[in-house]
């Protein structure tokens, strides 16, 4: 079995990824750490979570998004990046699109928000990556206030949602109010994006809802979504009856 797990791409091209995991599962990391991207971006993440294990035990969190953002990217263009969480895709698209190129980043949720400031301030000053554009905000299809809440949050600071759910009383509840704005809104006319990035948990639909003055403007290029059901859906629907 070890031999078999062993036999995979990215240890067998890039066999130091075997002692990067095996290091991470004995050291077993307990508080916030630092590490270096594959693209060069050094990123500060909680080891002790999903998206912060992947990148201390994987050295990236997603490699098949990462990999498809940094190719569609072109240089010099705008992206957003929807649930930006701790900047790791935000990364990847302003190292694509170059010093003269923009990220627009939202991330609502306030403690995340915060490491996610906290890593783009690190990238300030790299002469070779595109300005990040901050927002502490939530997209939906509505202008005002939302809850954005989670039972997972401790082990998933990815997992938080817009979306109504039922908890049990006893469940523990990481729950905020947070600001809420249409993309057609935030965005403003006639701006062109090159990629647009969602991963919201489910809110996906109310997201695309609140962009359909830019979806039917064409001014998204390539839109790279969270999809948790076999297409046709809804959200694959709305973005096909715009022209995707």
């Amino acid at each position: 079995m070890i031999g078999t797990n062993l036999l995979k791409p990215h240890y067998v091209f890039h066999p130091t990824q075997v002692a990067r995991r095996v290091r991470f599962a004995i050291e077993r990391p307990s508080r916030e750490r630092n590490s270096r991207l594959p693209w060069g971006s050094v990123i500060a993440y909680d080891p002790r979570e999903t998206v912060g294990m992947m990148i201390g035990r994987c050295g990236v969190f997603d490699i098949v998004v990462c990999e498809t953002l940094t190719r569609l990217t072109d240089d010099g263009e705008t992206s957003i990046d929807v649930g930006a969480n701790i900047g790791q895709m935000s990364s990847a698209l302003a190292s694509a699109a170059g010093p003269t190129g923009l990220v627009i980043a939202f991330e609502p949720h306030p403690a995340v928000f915060d490491q996610l400031t906290r890593n783009v301030r690190k990238w300030a000053d790299v002469p070779t990556m595109a300005r990040i554009d901050l927002r502490r905000v939530a997209v939906s299809d509505q202008e005002g206030t939302a809850t954005l809440s989670t039972r997972f949050f401790n082990s998933n600071h990815g997992s938080a949602s817009l979306e109504p759910t039922t908890y049990a009383e006893s469940t523990t509840v990481d729950a905020h109010t947070v600001p809420v704005q249409p993309l057609d809104t935030a965005i403003g006319p006639g701006v062109s994006i090159g990629v647009m990035k969602i991963d919201i948990e489910g809110h996906e639909l109310p997201a695309l809802s609140g962009a359909t003055d830019m979806l039917s403007a064409g001014c998204i290029r390539d839109i790279v979504f969270e999809e948790r059901n076999e297409p046709p859906t809804v959200v694959t629907r709305l973005l096909e009856e715009h022209g995707y």
